[in-house]
């Protein structure tokens, strides 16, 4: 049996969740979007989600992580999984290579050429 891959959202759309709650009990407020919420004391938590280059320095990390789980993905599948796995691979680096493309001038806009 095989999950659709849009099942696998409900994984880190928890762990939001979850970390928003704890933080919303800590501080005690229900909304917590203008509470400075990081470990630097600066930042609220609307800044620190859109803190660009901050995510921006965890790329490299990322892509070595996710390289691994593809490899590992790729040698444990045969046949049409791995077809139609190529397939939506286009797609996912398009996706990705925007989303960086934003976030690389997001902390250009915001934080300078540092």
């Amino acid at each position: 049996m095989t999950l659709p891959l849009c099942s696998l959202l409900v994984i880190p759309i928890a762990v939001y969740f979850i970390s928003y709650t704890y933080l919303a009990f800590y501080h005690g407020q229900v909304f917590i979007f203008n509470t400075i919420v990081h470990e630097g004391g600066i930042y609220t938590l609307l800044q620190d989600t859109f803190y660009a280059s901050h995510f921006l320095g965890h790329v490299p990390v990322h892509t070595t992580i996710a390289l691994f789980f593809v490899g590992a993905l790729l040698s444990l599948k045969s046949g049409y999984g791995v077809t139609r796995f190529r397939q939506n691979m286009d797609l996912l680096l398009v996706a990705l290579i925007f989303f960086l493309a934003i976030s690389f001038f997001l902390s250009l806009s915001v934080f300078g050429h540092e």
